[in-house]
């Protein structure tokens, strides 16, 4: 029995339905009266259909229409009407700003949803598809998610863009804005780690003047300031002594363990930007240089603003960079339950509304009210779908399977008193 089947037998709907009005109704501050009836519909439908098709979510809504496509085309039409995104976004990330720690891991990243078939879509561009190492036809996606260790991550922005798309201004412009509303909640809690895309003097300096802790992996061929001298960053990677060791071991499905050597220098980044000819003021960084990511045996190297003068902060900060893959397992996880690119509304206002209550449906209520309303119940669940199914070694596909497990015994277990 799938996870919908589940939940909407009579024995759990009364439950389930009370603990989903409670947290739609906080996800929904700020929204009119339409949007709010909206994002109530559709994040339920995506929950019990586990699809972004509108003509599966609506099976599910029970709203009086006696045909289903007046139905879809309703939802279609609110999907496209005016919603208050931002406050949308920035009511989510209040409501989890609670579980960011100071020393909890915010990592940003760059994904895609893939449209390659579809041509009647707004503002399509070309994007890189990893999985698939091409181009393709889609939407960029930036996604921020909180990493709170043992294996728990809880996404807290997820937005897609457009360079097609007349009021996008620059990579930079999408990044700004979800850097200001996740910091509107959490203020300055947490690390911020972004991976090699994102090595630029504008993020440095954006970030530093909000008082952020950052990691960043570098790429970039530049000059930095090293005992009072000018040289290639390059130059200073191959002068810094390894001193340090640590074994990372990656959970997930692609199961992968590391042994890294790693050491760090102070840096600084000059007062000039010669690549844009601008005068900036000059920073103070740390860079921590690692060997053993990299399957070609070259050197991997990190700027960070967070002083690491001793192994052991050196340590902790390779180990946060680790932290980056749960990123890509929250958008896995998204891809393949939820068919995330299987989305078929072709605004992209709407395919954002609808990958941000993607978001909402599955990996901020079930995981987080199950997890503080069952603290006893779910480890034995998960422990239980682990001997089922050994390959389920990704927290978020163990608690969706431990869900659907207790659903099913709860609907058995019915049943059988029923009739017995």
């Amino acid at each position: 029995m799938d996870i919908g089947s589940a939940v909407r037998s009579r024995e759990l709907w009364p439950v389930v339905r009370a603990e989903y009005g409670w947290y739609i109704k906080r996800r929904g501050v700020g929204q009119g009266k339409a949007q709010r009836r909206v994002m109530e519909e559709v994040v339920w439908g995506i929950l019990l259909s586990e699809s972004l098709r509108l003509s599966r979510i609506a099976r599910w809504i029970e709203d009086g229409a006696q045909r289903l496509l007046s139905r879809i085309k309703r939802l279609s039409r609110q999907l496209r009407n005016r919603w208050d995104d931002e406050q949308m976004r920035r009511q989510h990330v209040s409501a989890l700003a609670h579980v960011v720690g100071e020393e909890s891991s915010i990592v940003v990243d760059l994904s895609d949803v893939r449209k390659a078939e579809g041509r009647s879509f707004e503002h399509l561009g070309k994007v890189y598809d990893g999985s698939e190492g091409e181009t393709a036809w889609g939407y960029w996606v930036l996604a921020v998610t909180a990493v709170l260790g043992k294996g728990r991550q809880v996404p807290l922005y997820l937005a897609p863009y457009s360079a097609q798309a007349p009021e996008f201004d620059s990579e930079n412009a999408e990044v700004k804005r979800a850097v200001e509303t996740v910091t509107a909640a959490v203020g300055t809690k947490g690390i911020w780690v972004w991976d090699r895309g994102f090595d630029n003097r504008w993020l440095f300096n954006t970030l530093a003047e909000r008082g952020l802790r950052v990691l960043v992996c570098a790429y970039r061929q530049r000059t930095v300031l090293w005992r009072r001298r000018r040289q290639s960053v390059h130059t200073v990677v191959q002068s810094v002594p390894l001193n340090g060791y640590v074994h990372i071991g990656r959970r997930g499905h692609k199961k992968r363990s590391y042994d890294i050597q790693f050491g760090a220098t102070e840096i600084s980044l000059p007062s000039s930007d010669e690549a844009h000819g601008r005068h900036r003021g000059e920073q103070h960084l740390w860079l921590v240089v690692v060997q053993g990511y990299d399957p070609k045996g070259d050197h991997t190297f990190f700027y960070t603003n967070v002083p690491v003068d001793t192994i052991d902060l050196q340590r902790a900060m390779v180990r946060r960079y680790a932290d980056r893959w749960a990123i890509e397992e929250t958008i896995e996880f998204l891809k393949q339950r939820f068919a995330m690119e299987d989305v078929r509304v072709r605004t992209l206002r709407a395919i954002g509304r609808l990958l941000h209550l993607a978001m909402l449906a599955f990996l901020a209520w079930i995981l987080l009210r199950f997890e503080r309303r069952h603290k006893k119940l779910l480890p034995v669940l998960c422990s239980t779908q682990a001997e089922l199914d050994p390959d389920a070694r990704f927290l978020y596909y163990r608690f969706q399977e431990a869900i659907q497990l207790a659903a099913s015994f709860w609907v058995a277990l019915n049943f059988w008193f029923k009739t017995g």
